[in-house]
This record gives structure tokens, sequence and C-alpha cells, in this order.
């Protein structure tokens, strides 16, 4: 009798354990996806999201040159549809992606014109600097210019300059390792430049090293050159998208 009842307990144990791992929740590994906006000529965009035919992210928009961070799930396709926000009807670039790697962080670029919307992506690896420092890479998505010199110059309270050159032969599309850069009491300031082959500044951005309310170390920095360096009236709209990661 006793054997039995010993029979029937374990019996039970495993039905129950069977009944709670039927019952256990699939809950979706997420990535985080960064959609940066570089598309000439259509201005702030609206960027939609769909996991087959539900909308769970609408009417988010984006400024030219400006980011949004979102998460989708990471084993399974997620449509994106971007269109101009003056006109969300007006559809100009949809394509699904699905991250590759559970808990993952991307950057998304969309870029090129109005008529052809086009995209890379990247699968970002951070460095978890100490204080002191921050990292920055450099971005060429400027489709008409010729292979770009990234030049850095660290300036000091005196004025006294220190110029360097960070990367060499950018071309459209190209990325560069983050690279460290220091904050010291003894640096003012952060000056990068895109330069052409000529020695010509295209377009820079300055970093201060020590705003109260942003202050840049521990973070990643990464620094796109977005335009054109021909805007076909006789100059270029070229400018520094600065996108600050907190990874």
């Amino acid at each position: 009798m006793k054997t039995v009842k010993i029979t029937l307990i374990v019996t039970m144990a495993l039905v129950i354990i069977s009944a709670c791992e039927e019952n256990e929740p699939n809950i979706p590994q997420a990535a985080t996806i960064r959609l940066v906006n570089a598309i000439q000529d259509i201005g702030t965009i609206d960027l939609r999201r769909f996991e087959g035919s539900i909308s769970f992210f609408s009417a988010n928009t984006i400024a030219y040159g400006n980011n949004v961070p979102f998460t989708i799930p990471s084993n399974k396709p997620t449509s994106l549809m971007i269109a101009p926000a003056s006109d969300t009807s007006d559809i100009r670039f949809s394509e699904a992606i699905t991250p590759d790697r559970a808990g993952g962080i991307y950057s998304l670029f969309l870029h090129g014109d109005s008529i052809q919307v086009e995209s890379f992506m990247i699968k970002d690896e951070f460095t978890n600097y100490q204080d002191s420092i921050f990292g920055a890479r450099f971005i060429n998505l400027s489709a008409d210019s010729e292979p770009i010199t990234i030049r850095g110059i660290a300036m000091d309270s005196a004025g006294v300059r220190d110029t360097t050159v960070i990367a060499s032969d950018i071309a459209f599309q190209s990325i560069t390792p983050f690279s460290r850069f220091e904050v010291t009491n003894s640096i003012e300031n952060h000056t990068f430049q895109y330069v052409d082959a000529g020695g010509n500044v295209l377009a820079s951005v300055i970093v201060p090293q020590f705003s109260f309310f942003d202050p840049p170390y521990f973070k990643n920095l990464t620094l796109t050159l977005i335009g054109r360096t021909d805007d076909g009236e006789g100059g270029n709209n070229l400018s520094i998208a600065m996108i600050e990661h907190f990874e």
C-alpha cells in the first residue's frame, strides 16, 4: 500500500511539472534598433512598425539628422515603413528586418533621397569606458563625396591646439572603429572635421568637455557626415549628425 501511495505521488508530481512546462509563456527576446534619418529632401519622417498585421509603434516622427531607439523581437521579422510626416500615406521605404541576436544593439541608417531611400544596418559593439574617457566613430553618408579624412583637434583652455589625423580614405558608407578621447581639465573641447583630398573642411562639430547637464564622458558617439557636397546651387548642404549612445 505504501508503495502504491509513493507511486501515485511521483506520478502526480510529473503531471504537474509537465503542465507547468506546457503553460510556460513564450516571452520573445528583444533587440534594440536605433534608426537614423539621413534621407535627403524628405525632412521629418513618420516611422511605423508592424509584426504581422499589428502596428505596435506608430506616429513616431524623426527629424532629418535625428535618430530614435526602439525594441523589436529578435526571433521574427518586423516590417518597418517610412513616409514623410507631411503625408503618412506616401510610403517611401518598406523593409522587414530580423535581428540575429537576442539582446543585440543595432544601428539602422536610412539615406538616399526622397525618390530612392536606401538603408544599411550594423551590429553595434560598445566599450564601457571609465571616467574621463569617451569613444567616437565616424561614418561617411555623403553619397557624392570623395573618400575623406577625419581630423581631430583638442583645444585647451589657453587656446593651444593639438591636431591629429584619426582616419583617412573614408569612402561613402564606410565606418571607422571607435577611437578613445580624453576628458580632462586641460582640454576644453574636441573638434572633429571631415576633410576632402584638397584639405578643405567639409563639415565639423565640437564636442565640449564639460557641459554640466550633458557631459560626454562614458558615452559612445557616432558622428555621421550627411548631405551632399553639391547641393545644385553652387554650394553644399553637408552637416554632421551626432548620435549619443549610452550603452
